[in-house]
């Protein structure tokens, strides 16, 4: 799948408009701030903060029992962080995309 993005990349996401939701890194126009709870339209996961720094740790709340980690993995090969939302996703606009092509 060509529009995933390196998920080895760190970022400066704190309170920055379009940021990207931490399970697939494509900036969603829904994502106006990290760490505040709001859905991604494309992996639906909920963003709780949770980063690279804690990326195998498995948080509960939101995103259940799948750490971000799992998540990542998820999504690249399900294009969701968990199946049970298969049909709630969307793929990404080619906005989004062309915001990431140089991350």
């Amino acid at each position: 799948m060509h529009f995933l993005i390196n998920f080895n990349i760190l970022l400066n996401t704190t309170n920055w408009p379009g940021a990207p939701a931490t399970s697939c890194w494509i900036v969603s126009c829904t994502l106006r701030e990290r760490g505040v709870f709001e859905m991604c339209p494309v992996c639906w996961w909920e963003d709780d903060g949770q980063d690279d720094h804690d990326a195998d740790e498995i948080h509960g709340g939101p995103n259940g029992v799948f750490s971000l980690s799992q998540a990542r993995q998820n999504y690249r090969q399900f294009g969701t962080y968990d199946t049970r939302f298969i049909s709630s996703v969307r793929k990404p606009r080619p906005d989004e995309l062309a915001k990431n092509s140089s991350r």
